[in-house]
């Protein structure tokens, strides 16, 4: 799932006036956010399914365009991997440096209807994994690129069934095969088709194309156009929009870039945590940007006075130097209406969480949110207004961007 799909997910349970804070919601999201539980049960990457909005899904073969399958390459004569219940390898924690986010292979060519594309670093998921959505995210390409040595993550099925390697046109000379095979009842059912490859000896990739629209044997040229195209290279760093002089003492669990095709812009995200730091309030600080306008939606009654929410008890109240409407709504969470640097911006507090979301700076809506020992080192330096102090905010044009994200 891509930066703006999990994003997605996060503005809709936001502007339920009973969700908590994002530092909950994005810890739950990103879990939950990666491979299809469906099909990837035994690598243990999590549930989730590709958000939808509710735009009109646009047709596969419209989008991706058509032809015929690729004939006449054949198999390198490779012996395919047996299918396998074997987990993924799992990679090492990311450590600090100065950037969290690198990547080993670039797309070449896309579909122009793919609009965003993104770039994921997890721990729980070795190698790169990049992402090209549509703008309505209804179909989405996903690559995933495997280190020499690690397994394949399983696939499976509904149901749980073991899914076959089926042999399929070899990639740039190089032995591949589906999972999901274009055309087949299972593709169909799973909106997903999967190649997989080995791009070099003993290390493989694959590629994911998810719609909600057509999963048949028309997309098969378009995905190994797509696969064909693809660059593989040693680790180089993506930059983000954001650099910190003080970051917490804690491994990165996840950095993410996500920029659109047609112009030099994008947004980023960025999570530390402790050791299997996943559920609420285990401690996480999370650092993100969004296009403006976009991070509190509307409808959620955050620009104003919450008046549109149901019930909240609305206060006069003291922040520092200011003073501030504040609502309770009825499960607890305290919204704050404050500015930062003469930008609009909220502050929302429940049960050891807390979130600050700045409006509009230079293009973007910033936000931190943190929960639990991270949250209370955080108030102990003076809060998450003055730790938002403490970053460097880039902006949205990708040519301000930095590698030295953490100095």
């Amino acid at each position: 799932m891509s930066f703006d799909s999990v994003l997605h997910d996060h503005l809709t349970e936001l502007a339920d006036e009973a969700a908590p804070p994002c530092s909950v919601v994005v810890g739950e999201g990103i879990a939950a956010g990666r491979r299809k539980a469906n099909h990837r049960l035994a690598a243990g990457i999590g549930g989730g399914a590709l958000a939808v909005t509710a735009a009109a899904a646009i047709g596969v073969p419209a989008l991706l365009g058509t032809g015929a399958a690729p004939t006449a390459k054949g198999n390198t004569g490779g012996v395919l991997p047996a299918a396998s219940s074997t987990p993924a390898t799992v990679g090492t924690k990311l450590t600090g440096g100065t950037d969290p986010l690198s990547v080993t292979a670039e797309f070449g060519w896309l579909p122009a209807a793919l609009t965003t594309v993104s770039a994921q670093a997890d721990p729980q998921q070795p190698g790169t994994t990049l992402y090209a959505t549509t703008a309505d995210l209804s179909t989405s390409v996903e690559l995933t690129v495997l280190p020499a040595g690690a397994h394949v993550p399983a696939t499976h099925f509904k149901g749980g069934i073991l899914a076959p390697h089926t042999s399929a046109p070899s990639v740039n000379g190089h032995t591949a095969y589906w999972t999901f095979v274009p055309g087949s009842s299972e593709a169909a059912a799973d909106g997903s088709v999967d190649l997989v490859w080995e791009y070099k000896p003993n290390a493989w990739a694959t590629l994911e194309l998810d719609s909600v629209d057509d999963t048949g044997t028309d997309v098969i040229s378009t995905v190994y156009k797509i696969t064909d195209s693809i660059t593989f290279g040693s680790p180089v760093a993506k930059p983000l929009p954001f650099q910190l002089s003080s970051p917490l003492d804690l491994p990165v669990t996840d950095a993410e870039s996500s920029h659109s095709t047609s112009a030099p812009t994008g947004n980023g995200w960025l999570t530390f945590g402790a050791p299997g730091a996943k559920s609420p309030g285990s401690g996480t600080l999370t650092i993100l940007t969004a296009p403006a306008g976009t991070l509190i939606p509307k409808q959620s009654g955050l620009y104003g006075s919450d008046q549109s929410l149901p019930g909240p008890t609305q206060t006069s109240a003291t922040v520092g130097d200011q003073q501030a409407l504040q609502s309770v709504t009825p499960t607890g969470t305290t919204r704050t209406s404050i500015t930062v640097d003469g930008h609009q911006a909220q502050l929302l507090t429940t049960r050891g969480a807390a979130q600050l979301i700045v409006l509009d700076v230079n293009g973007q809506d910033l936000e931190l949110s943190a929960d639990g020992p991270e949250l209370n080192t955080i108030n102990a330096a003076g809060g998450l207004v003055a730790y938002y102090h403490t970053i460097t905010w880039l902006g949205s044009n990708l040519a301000n961007w930095s590698t030295s994200v953490l100095n």
